[in-house]
């Protein structure tokens, strides 16, 4: 472990190395290490997550590298660690806003993330800027890459995930059938990332500002939209 980099529900995450040993030599990486708290006991959640990453393979996603068991449990989840953060604390922190190229290659960066999802039949069901990673290619340009499955779940034979139990749920960033029904759909994932795409051009302005998590909920349910009145480049 070298420092931690941020906090959630579930725990911490921490930038740490990886040390890979063999016989030519040790192989170290620096890697991100999503840790349970110590009192988190209930390490499913930890293990879906585990298991959509395995199961993704694509530039545009963080890349998972492993798991660290205690005593017979997932007490780590252990991941590419992206140096620039996320998204949204990138977004807000800015100084002047992105010109249109940049807004361009943000978005269809995520956007194929999003149609792998698609392809595999993977709803993430959290799309949002915080849930976007970032980090500088040797060009620096920068690079995106679609984080947190922790909410994610493979659809079924009809193409939908029935909600069946009550969570602490992302109300901005959620669909009106998802709010409504429970039901998430590769539609669904498509409004969050309508949602994603205000963030981008608005500098990580919250969706639905001024709104309580209540009047988003029945805004959404009666048809409402996030709408945007922003000085947006006449390309968008």
């Amino acid at each position: 472990m070298i420092r931690k980099i941020g906090n959630g529900s579930f725990g911490e995450v921490f930038e740490a190395k990886l040390i890979i040993r063999s016989g030519s030599g040790d192989l170290q990486y620096n890697v991100a290490i999503k840790k349970l708290n110590d009192e988190n006991t209930n390490t499913n959640e930890l293990l879906k997550e585990a298991i959509m990453l395995q199961n993704c393979n694509h530039f545009n996603f963080v890349k998972f590298y492993g798991i660290c068991l205690k005593m017979h449990k997932i007490h780590y989840l252990i991941m590419e660690f992206m140096n620039k953060g996320d998204l949204h604390t990138y977004l807000k922190t800015i100084k002047t806003k992105l010109d249109i190229c940049e807004i361009i290659s943000i978005s269809l960066q995520i956007a194929d993330a999003c149609e792998y999802l698609e392809v595999n039949k993977i709803c993430h069901r959290d799309l949002a800027a915080r849930n976007c990673l970032l980090s500088l290619n040797s060009s620096s340009k920068l690079i995106v890459k679609v984080a947190d499955f922790g909410l994610a779940r493979n659809l079924d034979s009809d193409n939908i995930y029935m909600l069946k139990c009550t969570n602490r749920l992302p109300i901005r960033w959620m669909a009106p059938e998802s709010i409504v029904d429970g039901d998430y759909t590769k539609e669904s994932d498509v409004w969050s990332f309508g949602i994603l795409l205000f963030e981008i051009v608005s500098l990580g302005a919250l969706p639905y500002e001024g709104m309580s998590n209540y009047q988003v909920n029945e805004h959404v349910k009666k048809g409402g939209i996030q709408k945007i009145s922003l000085d947006l480049p006449k390309e968008m």
